[in-house]
């Protein structure tokens, strides 16, 4: 006979349920975690993975803020150096318009003043991580067209008449060079230069930086220099582009070209009458027949393509006798704003791109330079208080820089407070509440033990009983 002892099995089954809650009990207290597994919770597991995956982007953009930071107080402190360096060239600036300099003298202060200038080449193209602290595109004009002409007038004394400048880029060398420079905060643009050197032959030569991008050869207009018939080259160019240019003659000795003494002889009519423009390519003079040069003009236009390593743009003017030019540049104005990203929703933040003037196509050779420097540097007014590079860079690129790190640190305060909310919120997912678990743990320990008790007795039963259940009536034991 088989006994079932139904007590036992209930107690057992009862023991085996609550045997697991122990242990995921247990399981929680070592760890210190409310979900260990995506089976306990599914849907805290995907509250806290989203959790997780937040904390990760926030503490990413906090890393992209702090090194956004740590470049706009680089930018400062540069700013700051570019500021002293301006100074500095004021006091050469000064120093050369006193009476007592000679010409020994204002040389020595034009040596350090483009010292200076190298200088400020050297910090505008600093570099934090490999990234460009300033953009050589940025300037206080905004981009304006830059007039090269005051740089071009024969009547004033040639920038160079021995060396090596006045080796032409064919080798040739000639009696005189004039040339007009400038940082023109482009690399790209379009510049329209007017020549007119008459019969006798001169050579007009633009750089970008050191490169040839545009070479006349030896080039020869109708006329006398000082009469009548200009020709004009637009010539665009650009990082990546090939240069182009396109020929005009603005006038062919009609009523455009009459001297006008109050200009010293200049046409009346700059601008002229375009007419015959000849497409982009090679234009040769010496096919033309023009003026008195006859066939025996030799003036080649060649171009070149700009390299786009520098924003200095150079006019030279190679000649032996007399000559008129002009020249104006339009810079192609680039946006090269950043954006950085503030928040993990994709709210983002423009920092300004920032620069400075070199002063590159500036000096303190003579009197007429240092007056230039000094309204280059400070303006009309002399004092830096309304216009020039003094007041450009403190009143707008030191304050930008400035503004760019008091919001870089706003963003920044405000990533912390949100991040450490986020935090809060996933401890109360995920963090372990010790006392209720500890609770938790003596309810089971001790249930466990009631049952293990009960399970001992329900089975003794059966051993008590057993016998009982199998003795025959009247039998004695």
């Amino acid at each position: 006979m088989e006994l079932t002892n139904y007590s036992a099995i209930d107690i057992r089954g009862q023991f085996l349920t609550a045997e697991p809650e122990y242990a995921r009990t247990l399981e929680r207290l070592g760890t210190g975690k409310r979900v260990i597994r995506s089976s306990d919770d599914p849907g805290v597991t995907a509250i806290s993975m989203k959790k997780h995956s937040d904390l990760t982007r926030n503490h990413s953009i906090r890393t992209g803020i702090q090194n956004a930071i740590s470049y706009a107080q680089m930018q400062y402190q540069g700013l700051k150096q570019v500021g002293e360096v301006y100074h500095r060239m004021g006091q050469l600036a000064q120093s050369s318009l006193d009476i007592m300099k000679n010409n020994d003298d204002r040389g020595l202060l034009d040596k350090e003043f483009n010292e200076l200038v190298e200088r400020l080449l050297k910090i505008r193209d600093d570099k934090f991580n490999g990234v460009a602290l300033f953009d050589p595109l940025v300037s206080c004009d905004g981009g304006a067209p830059v007039d090269f002409s005051d740089g071009l007038n024969e009547q004033m004394p040639a920038d160079y008449t021995s060396g090596p400048e006045v080796v032409d880029p064919s080798g040739k060398t000639w009696n005189k060079m004039w040339e007009s420079a400038a940082d023109v905060h482009a690399t790209d643009g379009r510049l329209t230069l007017k020549v007119n050197g008459g019969s006798a032959a001169e050579r007009f030569v633009v750089r970008q930086g050191d490169t040839v991008i545009f070479d006349t050869g030896e080039w020869r207009s109708r006329g006398n220099a000082y009469q009548y018939d200009f020709d004009q080259f637009v010539v665009e160019f650009g990082n990546g582009k090939t240069t182009t240019y396109s020929y005009t003659e603005l006038d062919t000795g009609g009523q455009f070209g009459v001297a006008d003494p109050s200009t010293n002889g200049k046409r009346s009519n700059p601008a002229g009458t375009p007419s015959n423009p000849d497409p982009n390519g090679t234009l040769d003079n010496s096919a033309a027949n023009f003026g008195d040069g006859g066939t025996s003009q030799t003036g080649v236009v060649q171009t070149f393509d700009a390299p786009g390593d520098s924003t200095v743009l150079k006019i030279q003017i190679y000649s032996d006798t007399l000559f008129q030019a002009e020249a104006v540049f339009e810079p192609i104005v680039v946006n090269n704003d950043q954006i950085v990203l503030t928040d993990v929703r994709g709210e983002t933040m423009t920092i300004d791109s920032l620069g400075f003037g070199t002063m590159a196509g500036f000096g303190v050779k003579t009197v007429a330079d240092a007056q230039s420097t000094l309204e280059k540097l400070y303006g009309k007014t002399g004092d830096g208080t309304q216009e020039g590079e003094v007041h450009c860079l403190w009143t707008e690129q030191h304050s930008k820089a400035v503004a760019h790190i008091s919001r870089l640190n706003s963003a920044m305060e405000k990533l912390r407070v949100n991040q450490v909310s986020e935090e809060r919120v996933l401890s109360t997912i995920e963090d372990l509440d010790f006392a209720s678990e500890s609770t938790n743990l003596a309810r089971h320990t001790i249930k466990l033990d009631v049952l293990n008790r009960l399970l001992a007795t329900a089975v003794k039963m059966t051993d008590v009983l057993m016998p009982l259940a199998t003795q025959r009536s009247g039998s004695t034991s």
